[in-house]
């Protein structure tokens, strides 16, 4: 098929592209559009991506938001999570207090809010901006750059050229395959049955709050409170199968042991064996880090270079980061006259550097403790520097992109 190029350019050489209309693609496309490039930003899918696994939103993320305009509907509409609560067989075994980060965040704690809600905040504000080009159905086939220019060819053969772009294509990313980046990993053994119910499992654990972990010898459950249900999430065993893990009897014979613990009566466990189930899934997940962040004029970002267990919710967040930190070092680059590429690389090393030396481990770390985790999270309850340490690492407070660093922000106003 022979390449066409598109008309309708916006000045190649001060346009951004960006590929990928997920969390991390649509923040791109907006922190860039904010400091005034030019963005076209291209998509498979007919609307903003709606798949929603991810949706803890950490402090500083929340405060990248906030500075973009984005933050609004997530502030308004989200479920606030002010603390942790872990439980040990049926009792209230420790609470960790998120206010002790007030010091260091304007949002201390978490909120829980659904990445595709996100998505349509952020796809509301682009669509109100003139300097923005959206284009859904429009799905990417492979990506090259030149000494000064990228250039994207789409599937129906047209060719789009820009000055920079941002790859956020997710974790099949075709932009990444044609760069011939690597994307090496394993697949995490242990599939995750997630099941939603619309009834408040605080009248089964009043002491629960919106983020709860209910352990049973070595096993444990995760409760998440989203604005209108509350999520259940198991980690199956390597010999359960997904379809019986979603049958229904089975799935009512789990929530009957997981809350009967809290109940101790048969009549009340029988009822938690009947609550609404609203939705049901099985998902795996896997750890998988790319071999490069950028190529020449085109930086990776998100799932399209990370992915890692939804464990403590950092995945996302980190790839919202990394949106941030690329849409800082174009923008940086595009100032840089003839020489764009030390913030490029800036970039690369830094996020790469995140991704490979704290997002991973920790990830990592959230799932392999067992009950050693309950016990560890009892003895940081009882050392409140120890903890707000931990509360640190766990929102991702030290894991700032540098151009998010207060220092950095200060000399730059």
């Amino acid at each position: 098929m022979r390449l066409r190029p598109r008309a309708d350019t916006m000045g190649d050489e001060r346009r951004i592209l960006v590929a990928g209309a997920g969390p991390v693609g649509l923040t791109a496309a907006l922190a860039l559009a904010r400091a005034g490039m030019k963005v076209a930003l291209f998509e498979r899918r007919d609307s903003a991506n709606q798949t929603s696994l991810a949706s803890t939103f950490h402090s500083p993320t929340i405060e990248m938001l906030e500075d973009l305009g984005a933050a609004r509907g997530l502030l308004r509409d989200g479920q606030q999570v002010p603390a942790i609560s872990y439980f040990d067989h049926g009792r209230l075994a420790v609470r960790l207090d998120m206010s002790l980060l007030a010091a260091q965040t304007r949002h201390p704690g978490r909120w829980h809010y659904e990445q595709g809600r996100l998505c349509l905040d952020i796809l509301t504000l682009l669509r109100g901006m003139p300097n923005v080009a959206l284009h859904f159905g429009a799905p990417v086939k492979a990506a090259r750059t030149l000494a000064d220019t990228v250039e994207l060819q789409l599937e129906n053969g047209t060719v789009e050229r820009g000055a920079f772009m941002v790859a956020a294509d997710g974790a099949r990313s075709t932009v990444r395959e044609s760069l011939g980046i690597s994307f090496e990993g394993i697949d995490y053994p242990a599939r995750v049955l997630r099941i939603m119910t619309s009834a408040d499992l605080r009248h089964f654990l009043p002491q629960a709050e919106p983020i709860s972990y209910l352990y049973c010898g070595e096993r444990s459950v995760s409760l998440l409170k989203m604005p209108e249900v509350w999520r259940i999430v198991y980690r199956l065993g390597a010999d359960e199968s997904a379809e019986s893990a979603l049958d229904d009897a089975r799935i009512r014979q789990r929530l009957a042991d997981t809350f009967g613990p809290f109940i101790g009566a048969a009549a009340p466990s029988a009822a938690a064996a009947q609550l609404p189930v609203t939705y049901k899934d099985v998902y795996s997940a896997s750890r998988r880090v790319a071999g490069a962040w950028r190529a020449g004029r085109v930086l990776l970002a998100g799932d399209a270079v990370h992915v890692t267990n939804t464990r403590g919710g950092m995945n996302m967040n980190c790839g919202i980061h990394d949106a941030v930190a690329a849409a800082h070092a174009i923008v940086s680059a595009m100032h840089a006259g003839a020489d764009p590429d030390a913030p490029l690389q800036a970039y690369a090393a830094e996020r790469a550097g995140v991704a490979r030396e704290q997002l991973i481990p920790r990830t990592d770390g959230n799932i392999s403790a067992g009950r050693k985790r309950l016990e560890q999270m009892q003895t940081l309850a009882a050392d409140p520097a120890a903890l707000t340490a931990y509360l640190t690492r766990a929102s991702m407070l030290d894991m700032l992109p540098a151009c998010h660093h207060p220092s950095h922000r200060e000399s730059t106003h």
